[in-house]
């Protein structure tokens, strides 16, 4: 059985699904992201209930990827402990190709090896992957280290040019939904399914809504 908790969130374009819906999450500031740093309010931390999400440092020309790696892991780190007092787990999203960071499955594997916390893992995003890789691998290698699951499609074609986005609806897009499917029947993933729409319904904006939680059902029933 595949996820009997789902989330289905309609956010603009870099905000973070549900977030407004359940408050589950916590994104970067731009700052925190290209220092390399990650965020998780000790405050929320101690009082939530919810597994907590957080986003890595960004890689960008003047701050280089050994530099991020090294804050990231020391952050995660302090903020394994404090969620482990909290009992709450913590995960890390996997940004790819967008932050230039943690790109392949082998390599986040790694990195979770480094921060060393049964309290920290990842927050899978099956479209964040772009064409760096088959999300179905992702959750294959990560397994039960997956806290929560974004689901989206992506245009692999479109790369990051111009104002054009890379995301679209479910099954509109290039992800191996089969397979994705599949992945996660085989390392047994019950957990929350969060749907992370861009609004680009130009009219009949509601209907996105109805389209995303019927295309929600047919994933999680295989129906294909």
């Amino acid at each position: 059985m595949i996820a009997k908790r789902v989330i289905a969130g309609l956010v603009p374009a870099m905000a973070m699904a549900a977030a407004s819906c359940s408050g589950l999450h916590e994104q970067p500031s731009d700052t925190q992201e290209t220092t390399g740093a990650v965020i998780a309010p000790d405050q929320r931390l101690a009082n939530c209930r919810n597994d907590q999400r957080v986003k890595a440092g960004l890689v960008t020309a003047e701050i280089p990827y050994n530099e991020v790696y090294g804050r990231t892991i020391e952050s995660l780190k302090a903020l394994g402990e404090k969620a482990a007092k909290a009992r709450v787990k913590i995960g890390c999203e996997n940004c790819c190709a967008e932050q230039r960071f943690l790109i392949t499955p082998r390599e986040f594997w790694q990195f979770l090896n480094e921060v060393n916390s049964a309290w920290v893992g990842i927050h899978l995003d099956v479209g964040n992957i772009h064409e760096t890789g088959f999300a179905e691998q992702w959750i294959e290698i990560h397994g039960p280290r997956i806290t929560r699951v974004h689901l989206k499609d992506v245009l692999r074609h479109r790369g990051r040019c111009g104002d054009q986005s890379v995301y679209t609806n479910i099954f509109l897009g290039d992800n191996n939904w089969p397979a994705i499917h599949q992945a996660m029947r085989k390392v047994n993933y019950d957990g929350w399914l969060i749907a992370e729409m861009e609004s680009r319904y130009r009219y009949a904006a509601d209907q996105q809504v109805f389209d995303t939680a019927a295309a929600l059902n047919r994933f999680i029933a295989g129906s294909f």
